[in-house]
């Protein structure tokens, strides 16, 4: 895989998580994917991997937006 794609791929999967973060503080289903696991994986040496966004950052970020979104 080039460059290029990695970094898409990478991009992808933290944007899938985001998703999918949102959706559980939006409506609190917990079928598909714990908030707990969602979490841990933005805290995650993995996540580290994938980016250099601090991932209690962006966690704040998403649960601000959700959170002026319900207002």
């Amino acid at each position: 895989m080039t460059e290029v794609g990695l970094i898409n791929l990478s991009i992808a999967i933290i944007d899938q998580a985001a998703t999918d973060y949102r959706k559980v503080l939006r409506t609190g289903d917990f079928e598909r994917v714990s908030k707990h696991e969602i979490e841990r994986f933005f805290r995650s040496e993995y996540y580290k991997v994938l980016t250099n966004v601090d991932g209690e950052w962006l966690l704040r970020k998403i649960k601000e937006e959700v959170l002026n979104d319900k207002r």
